[in-house]
């Protein structure tokens, strides 16, 4: 097999963990006992990312993968060079059929808005917290800001968010008017068109100056400014491979192929939405397509993928082949959503089929039954897309997924009994 890279766990985990964590982390009268809870939270990320780490290496190794440790630079279509950690260590040219990049995203900082580890955190930071923080600014209103910020509140820390942009600006604006309800009411303080100069550690807290000159003082920062593709593979002499408009990207065809035919990529480094689910989507068709070049199936010198796409979406140039995964934001309550759902909330000539929690048995039990499924559909009953809002959104949208990646009609999905009582059963009650 070719060899691979390994990576190490940023961002992804971390959060997830700590939404996990936050529901027996409620704000607590004595410090000390949210301060112990916070540790133990913190080492039970670390213990996940460990386990989850050496999992994935074990895997691979059965698999029959060679992993090579070290810093990949692409020196040309069929080649890479690694380097170790060790100065001593002799570089290592690796040569292959195909390459395939998967180097995911890195974090976007600004000058003097910027994590240092301390008092100003990122996402990384969070598995060696030893403490709740009083009170915090947060520095970012995407999804992770969102959802650390949630986090934050829900143990007990005073949250202030700035954000220049809107709150989750991919995501359908009915849910998040929902959701930015729900975060108030648990005491984040929220603030759009915000932008925000500089972040300074004091040693006893920090002081957040915002471009119209207000200063606000907390314990801590979070630094949750957005994030753009690693390309730090691209070295001296590497081959010019296409990128999106805004450059932070790569572009790729369906299949995943650059605009070296050799070359394929997928996950984070192709653009947004920067979700899990659209990354194994890629990789397997990336691993499909790899498979038939090496087989001799697929064309190398045919020049399809010399001309990558000029996008800022990637996720649409699959012309709906893609468009069935999920995008979800892990607060309590979540919001899903499946496809266009900006473009859909626009259109008059759709059926917007609502579907409430009120109506689950489950929901009554839970005594969770704000939530709703919106579902739209064109004359023929195909699904064009779905939004869900309240707990285990995301689980609430699997069969809607399915039904999209099938075809399956609407008024089919809705004939078939689910479990009851279940989250599922929203979708055909």
């Amino acid at each position: 097999c070719a060899p691979v890279f390994d990576a190490t766990v940023g961002s992804l985990l971390p959060s997830k963990g700590w939404l996990h964590h936050a529901e027996h982390l409620s704000t607590a009268a004595d410090t000390d006992v949210a301060d112990a809870a916070v540790l133990n939270a913190a080492a039970a990320i670390r213990t996940t990312i460990a386990d989850r780490v050496a999992w994935t290496t074990a895997a691979l190794e059965n698999a029959g993968v060679e992993i090579v440790h070290g810093h990949g630079t692409v020196t040309g279509p069929n080649s890479i060079v690694v380097t170790s950690g060790d100065e001593e260590g002799t570089p290592r040219e690796l040569t292959a059929s195909a390459i395939i990049l998967a180097t995911g995203s890195e974090p976007i900082f600004f000058p003097g808005v910027r994590p240092d580890g301390d008092r100003v955190i990122a996402p990384r930071h969070t598995q060696n917290l030893s403490a709740r923080p009083a009170s915090m600014v947060m520095v970012g209103g995407g999804v992770t800001g969102v959802e650390y910020a949630s986090v934050f509140a829900r143990m007990g820390t005073r949250v202030h968010l700035l954000s220049l942009e809107p709150l989750l600006p991919r995501i359908d604006r009915e849910y998040v008017a929902r959701l930015s309800d729900v975060l108030a009411e648990l005491g984040v303080a929220a603030e759009t068109g915000v932008a925000v100069r500089s972040v300074e550690n004091t040693g006893s807290g920090v002081v957040v100056t915002t471009a119209d000159d207000r200063r606000l003082e907390a314990e801590m920062a979070f630094i949750a400014t957005g994030r753009a593709g690693d390309l730090t593979f691209l070295g001296d002499g590497a081959p010019d491979l296409a990128r999106t408009a805004d450059g932070q990207f790569l572009a790729v065809d369906d299949e995943g192929r650059t605009s070296i035919p050799s070359i394929f990529a997928c996950g984070d480094i192709t653009g947004p939405p920067l979700t899990a689910t659209r990354a194994v989507l890629q990789g397997r068709r990336v691993a499909t397509a790899v498979a038939n070049l090496i087989s001799g199936d697929g064309d190398r010198t045919s020049g399809r993928g010399n001309t990558a796409r000029d996008t800022t979406a990637p996720e649409t140039a699959t012309a709906g082949r893609t468009a069935a995964f999920i995008e979800a934001v892990y607060t309590d309550p979540q919001i899903a959503q499946i496809g266009p759902v900006l473009e859909l909330a626009e259109r008059t000539d759709l059926t917007v089929t609502r579907q409430t929690y009120a109506g689950s048995m489950r929901a009554h039990a839970h005594r969770r039954t704000e939530g709703e499924l919106r579902i739209w559909s064109d004359d023929a009953g195909s699904i064009l897309g779905a939004a869900a809002f309240g707990e285990l959104a995301a689980e609430v949208l699997a069969p809607v997924q399915l039904a999209m990646h099938t075809g399956t009609r609407l008024g089919t999905l809705q004939e078939v009994p689910f479990a009851y009582p279940s989250v599922t059963e929203v979708v055909t009650m």
